[in-house]
């Protein structure tokens, strides 16, 4: 099934998975279309990045094989082979930049190493091995500020420049890290699992191996929220009787009992993930429930997606909100009409071999509705800044 998802500025959804396949999907005025498919690795795709500007992609994987694609082209471009175990990967340049800067961390030791691919080189052009004391788990790329957010095995958050590889001085609001909130998760004794950017670069969020997800602002290092989706917080929300969360006792019995199946899990399912919409006003994430949609100014729950899917448990989601690059407007052509926004959640389900898919709209015809698989309702919801729209979820064999 799959393990890993990702979406681009370039309206390509891109999933990796525990076979070390990897599947192109091309956002299209109305859903998606696959569009390629790769063996890439002979382990299980491990991790997967895209580039800011979604020109570029990386897949890696335990069997220590590094492979490049040129996204536009769905085209591998560059293959490496690592003299050590890959941890994470993320690409470190805005377009434009001279050099197209990839990032690697090492499984087993706090290095973390930065390849130049425009180069063609498989030698780093440095390696960082002073920022952690602990094997890195998680990179983030933070456009806006040009800097990096890394966290470690023990918990620790870094911020680093892309340019000098040191403190982004001039990105931030604080000159020492006993100033921020930046020890929060060494404190709690956890680790960030996954770590997403807003666009604007302002806040970021992680999802942490203690079932809660954080969200700091970037510039002063301060935790602006805290959720928590442990079992623990389930059952009470559960007990509370509240009409917006209640569940059958029976679904949300065989829901509890599936959510220890997923703690036990470890590594060998999809790495969980909370990500904010285009405007950083909302943040989604996967629960026991489905997919929450959290109002961050009022902290308000306005909408949960896929509540009715009681069968399947939504683990990792890639939001895609904006317009479709496929048709050029000529003036005086007749019945051309402006694309529309189709504001689409992509999301992977615990023991699925399926890509589950959002949207406002309902299948066109048969056709459509074959290519798409069975459709279902999802409850009201429209991935945009207004979210008031009904929404429908899909979903698409591995």
């Amino acid at each position: 099934g799959f393990l890993t998802l990702q979406a681009t500025p370039t309206d390509f959804i891109i999933t990796g998975s525990a076979d070390g396949h990897l599947k192109f999907w091309k956002k299209q005025e109305q859903g998606v279309e696959f569009v390629k498919h790769y063996r890439s690795h002979i382990g299980a795709v491990d991790g997967l990045a895209a580039s800011h500007d979604g020109s570029l992609c990386v897949s890696i994987s335990r069997d220590r094989s590094v492979k490049v694609y040129d996204v536009l082209g769905f085209d591998m471009i560059m293959m490496m082979k690592l003299p050590y175990t890959p941890g994470a990967a993320e690409w470190i340049f805005k377009k434009g930049d001279a050099a197209s800067k990839l990032a690697i961390s090492d499984l087993n030791s706090p290095t973390i190493h930065i390849y130049d691919v425009a180069s063609g080189s498989e030698e780093p052009i440095t390696s960082l091995g002073s920022l952690h004391a602990s094997p890195v788990t998680v990179l983030r790329f933070n456009a806006a500020a040009n800097t990096v957010i890394s966290s470690d095995a023990k918990g620790f958050i870094e911020y680093w420049s892309c340019d000098d590889f040191k403190h982004p001085a001039a990105a931030v609001k604080f000159s020492m890290k006993m100033d921020t909130d930046l020890f929060a998760l060494a404190k709690a004794k956890t680790t960030a699992r996954s770590l997403e950017v807003s666009k604007d670069g302002a806040q970021f969020a992680a999802f942490c191996a203690d079932s809660r997800v954080r969200v700091w602002r970037f510039a002063t290092g301060k935790l602006r929220r805290t959720y928590d989706e442990s079992l623990e917080a389930a059952h009470e929300l559960q007990k509370s009787g509240a009409q917006q969360f209640a569940l059958d006792d029976m679904d949300f019995g065989r829901r509890y009992a599936m959510e220890k199946e997923i703690r036990a899990a470890g590594d060998s399912i999809p790495t969980p993930n909370a990500l904010f919409d285009e405007s950083g006003n909302f943040l989604l994430l996967p629960s026991l429930l489905g997919i929450k949609v959290i109002n961050l100014a009022t902290n308000a729950l306005p909408r949960l997606l896929g509540k009715p899917e009681n069968t399947e448990r939504f683990l990792r989601i890639a939001l895609w909100q904006g317009l479709p690059k496929k048709h050029k407007i000529r003036p005086g052509m007749p019945d051309m009409k402006l694309p529309e926004r189709d504001p689409t959640l992509v999301a992977l389900a615990y023991k699925k071999q399926r890509l589950y898919i959002f949207s406002r709209r309902e299948p066109a015809d048969a056709e459509d509705a074959a290519v798409s698989g069975a459709w279902s309702r999802a409850g009201g919801f429209g991935i945009d800044n207004a979210f008031g729209c009904m929404c429908t979820c899909s979903s698409v064999h591995a």
